[in-house]
């Protein structure tokens, strides 16, 4: 039943389609022309780019043959009507178009203009909040500094940390799988108070703290993986200070000399995990799930 998809990406697309034809018609009607034309094009991409490509699975290794058959009912129905949206502007494709998915012989040039229907604007933003979530969250990955490398998507990372308050939460977790598996992330957390990212941490560069601490580096990084909150913000706060910070005994430190080659983060100790502090603090701001990415900078221990 196209007129009550139980998948959230098919009420999207069929939406997105009603949208299209409106503001087509919002064009023509004006005798704008390349208003008309403008929203084409950024529909077929989402058409393609996102609602074909996140329906793979089921339209091919899908169980659920209910579901299949409804991705595959969606996807008829949207080039057909998109056939009639084309027919004024591209003839000839919209033509072949409508007769390859129809099998009839009439010509779409003959068809009355198609109706509107339901535009479910909730949809239309959560999605919206979605792509742009997954947007930002990739450039995050991408970002290189001096300290940090890429993190490409074929790397799994364990979690991303989304502020929002409860409601916008809720709308996030319909499309929380889409998220997942663009990103390759394995879960996602929902908080209300980005406050709780922003303690301090110590964390090794390993590109550099070799060649001071050589065969005690990972002494080093084992330490500050097992210290407790209070701990490591003892330790920050001395490396800030320039002063030794004891990691493993009495016995046993970084003078001031070594310290320059750490860099001082913040990342909540729970959480300490060195394969994902590219993504660490990703939150979406006060004003809703738009598109904000905060990052903790570093900053070298002087």
């Amino acid at each position: 039943d196209l007129s009550n998809p139980s998948n959230p990406l098919d009420a999207w697309i069929i939406s997105r389609i009603y949208q299209l034809r409106d503001e087509i018609t919002e064009g023509m009607e004006e005798y704008n022309i390349p208003k008309a034309l403008d929203n084409i094009l950024p529909f077929i991409d989402d058409l393609s780019n996102w609602f074909v490509r996140r329906s793979r699975r089921r339209f091919s290794k899908n169980e659920d043959q209910a579901d299949k058959k409804q991705a595959f009912a969606t996807l008829h129905y949207v080039l057909i009507y998109l056939s009639k949206l084309l027919a004024p502007f591209t003839p000839f494709l919209a033509e072949e178009l409508y007769q390859k998915m129809t099998g009839k012989n009439e010509s779409v040039h003959l068809l009355d203009w198609p109706k509107s229907d339901f535009i479910d604007v909730e949809v239309l933003d959560q999605m919206s909040r979605t792509r742009q979530i997954i947007t930002d969250a990739l450039a995050l990955r991408m970002q290189k500094s001096d300290t940090e490398d890429q993190i490409k998507v074929r790397q799994p990372l364990q979690k991303l940390f989304v502020c929002c308050d409860e409601a916008k939460g809720d709308h996030v977790k319909i499309y929380e799988k889409n998220i997942l598996d663009e990103l390759n992330i394995k879960a996602i957390e929902y908080i209300d108070d980005v406050s709780v990212l922003n303690d301090s941490y110590l964390t090794v560069n390993f590109k550099v703290a070799g060649a001071v601490l050589k065969q005690n580096v990972n002494k080093m990084k084992q330490a500050l993986e097992a210290a407790t909150a209070e701990e490591m913000a003892e330790y920050t706060a001395k490396a800030k200070a320039g002063e030794a910070v004891v990691t493993v005994d009495a016995k046993w430190g970084m003078n001031s000399k070594a310290l320059q080659e750490y860099d001082v983060i913040t990342n909540p100790a729970q959480y300490y995990e060195a394969h994902y502090l590219a993504l660490r603090n990703y939150y979406t701001g006060a004003q809703g799930l738009g598109a904000t990415a905060a990052h903790i900078k570093a900053n070298n221990v002087v």
